[in-house]
């Protein structure tokens, strides 16, 4: 995981607290299920509980696949298992390569799978568009980084329409406000 600990000497006295209840607990609150780069796959969830990634895949109705060419690493072995199990999957990356990948090693399968090729922020917005779960977004302002939070602010712009688009444009600025300010905490007025 991405903990408060690495951040080491940059990390507010006021969080100091939470580092090391993060160390006691072994409950992460950064990035608590990331896997770093060739990293072994957690054996407990965020949530503290044993859980094992192969074995989820046997109980999954669906694997999502970001950012990752597949390219080798232990966690690619969720996708390909996926693929053995005739699970779909989701694809969101800027290239084919984990497509490829999965050609080559878990039974890539045009008809159960999909490849969303572009901005993997776009992507996820059109789909909440076409459900009609847009809204939901808006619940998780507080999570978004500023880049994030600007795709879906022109997002909106772009694709919203009518009586609405007013209170989630303002919703979207004061959030875009928050993390600005939030950033010049670790970044300062850069």
């Amino acid at each position: 995981p991405i903990t408060l600990a690495m951040f080491g000497d940059l990390l507010p006295a006021e969080l100091k607290t939470a580092s090391e209840r993060e160390v006691e607990t072994g409950k992460f609150s950064v990035k608590p299920g990331s896997v770093l780069f060739d990293s072994y796959l957690w054996t407990h969830n965020a949530a503290g509980q044993r859980c094992d990634a192969m074995d989820e895949v046997d109980n999954c109705d669906l694997v999502l696949v970001m950012g990752t060419s597949l390219s080798g690493l232990s966690i690619d072995n969720v996708a390909h298992k996926a693929g053995y199990l005739n699970k779909p999957r989701l694809v969101f990356d800027m290239t084919r390569a984990p497509i490829e990948s999965l050609e080559r090693n878990g039974k890539w399968s045009a008809e159960r799978d999909c490849h969303l090729q572009g901005n993997l922020d776009e992507s996820v917005l059109n789909i909440l568009l076409a459900t009609q779960w847009l809204t939901l977004v808006f619940d998780y302002l507080p999570h978004l980084c500023l880049g994030s939070l600007k795709t879906l602010r022109q997002f909106v712009q772009d694709n919203v329409r009518g009586e609405p688009i007013g209170e989630y444009l303002a919703k979207i600025d004061g959030a875009i406000q928050q993390e600005v300010e939030r950033e010049k905490h670790f970044y300062g007025e850069e």
